[in-house]
């Protein structure tokens, strides 16, 4: 098996070690710290190539090169301009859909069950969507458990149930 050498990375950085740690103690966001961090290593010569300063801070060799060369681009700002993704989609319950169940909610009767507010939901406002999901939205969103006694067999005496309650306790 050959053996593989990493290349030395050769990157004037025009900004002074005193400055870029004077930037990273200053700086909030931990990823930017990160990126004016590889570029203090790389100032300092502590950090030689890119799998080095990952090891250091955590990051992957790879995502070490992108920093380079957003820094050999665009220099500090380039560097320092972070993306923010992943932004959440906004749920099909919000506004007035949620707005109808929790109104709901707030009445004496309420919902029976979650089948019952999931069709209100379909039947009014057309929202398609499976019941785990609707029930795990509705619980994380207005923490609401609906109270439904356990069934009970329409055969039961009940003078024997009752009977049977006194003697447990």
């Amino acid at each position: 098996m050959k053996a593989t050498t990493r290349t030395r990375i050769r990157l004037g950085v025009k900004e002074s070690a005193p400055e870029l740690n004077r930037l990273m103690r200053a700086e909030a966001d931990n990823l930017k710290r990160a990126r004016l961090h590889s570029l203090y290593l790389l100032k300092t010569r502590q950090g030689v190539n890119a799998t080095q300063i990952g090891k250091t801070l955590g990051f992957s060799r790879q995502a070490i090169n992108r920093w380079i060369e957003l820094y050999k681009k665009g220099g500090l700002q380039a560097l320092l301009a972070v993306e923010k993704r992943g932004t959440r989609k906004q749920s099909v319950l919000a506004g007035e859909p949620m707005a109808a169940i929790e109104a709901q909610l707030n009445q004496p009767e309420g919902f029976i069950s979650y089948k019952e507010a999931l069709k209100m939901v379909e039947e009014k406002f057309g929202v398609s969507m499976k019941y785990k999901t609707f029930h795990q939205h509705l619980r994380r969103r207005t923490q609401a458990r609906l109270k439904v006694g356990r069934p009970r067999n329409p055969k039961q005496d009940p003078t024997a149930r009752e009977a049977f309650e006194k003697k447990l306790r």
